[in-house]
């Protein structure tokens, strides 16, 4: 009823996913824990009680490991949110300006290296700040991931019924939509495979 009347909050998905897991729909309560998280990637219970409720998905995958500089790109910039992002950069601006203001009005030469070069420095940091804060943004506001919410279904090669069975989906298994015809969603798991399925078993984080 709070989710119905607009109050989407962290910890109202946070005590759903609860509630789903002591009811044993594991697929519900890994959808409502993921979007807890969604909203505040920095939600350590939620973080938590989405590694036990894994632990219960049927069917394990062993997912394509990112290369090492795409991991560490996303571990920089969850670790604040967007708005916390924004005002470090704009911090960071403030203090490029002070060193300008070092390289304008200051008369020893030394000085007015220092400001210039730290001015130079401070645009590159809050540079930097604002593409995390924008690819933290980007990530949290993703709407291409969901939730296989029922127990068994057989992913197709094709839109269709008469497609060829490709590989199971269990309930609470993560999966990420990559194009859609009628009622059929094609999605990709983390291992890489793909295949279609019906947009009805899916819910969207």
């Amino acid at each position: 009823s709070l989710l119905k009347k607009g109050y989407d909050h962290e910890d109202v998905h946070y005590n759903l996913g609860n509630s789903y897991y002591r009811l044993n729909q594991i697929g519900k309560a890994i959808l409502h824990y993921e979007k807890s998280i969604k909203i505040n990637p920095q939600h350590q219970d939620a973080a938590y009680n989405l590694k036990i409720a894994n632990l219960k998905v049927a069917s394990k995958i062993t997912p394509i490991a990112d290369f090492i500089f795409i991991k560490w790109w996303k571990s920089l910039s969850s670790i604040f949110l967007f708005n916390t992002w924004a005002n470090i950069s704009i911090a960071w601006v403030w203090l490029a300006l002070c060193g300008l203001a070092t390289y304008l009005f200051v008369k020893s030469i030394s000085i007015k290296k220092l400001g210039f070069y730290s001015a130079i420095l401070c645009l590159f940091f809050a540079l930097l700040s604002y593409i995390l804060g924008y690819s933290n943004k980007s990530n949290i506001q993703s709407s291409d991931y969901a939730i296989v919410l029922i127990n068994t279904y057989n992913a197709k090669s094709e839109p269709t019924e008469k497609g060829k069975e490709l590989f199971a989906l269990k309930e609470g298994m993560k999966v990420k939509q990559l194009d859609i015809v009628g009622k059929w969603v094609q999605i990709s798991l983390s291992d890489g495979n793909k295949g279609w399925v019906e947009q009805s078993i899916l819910a969207y984080i």
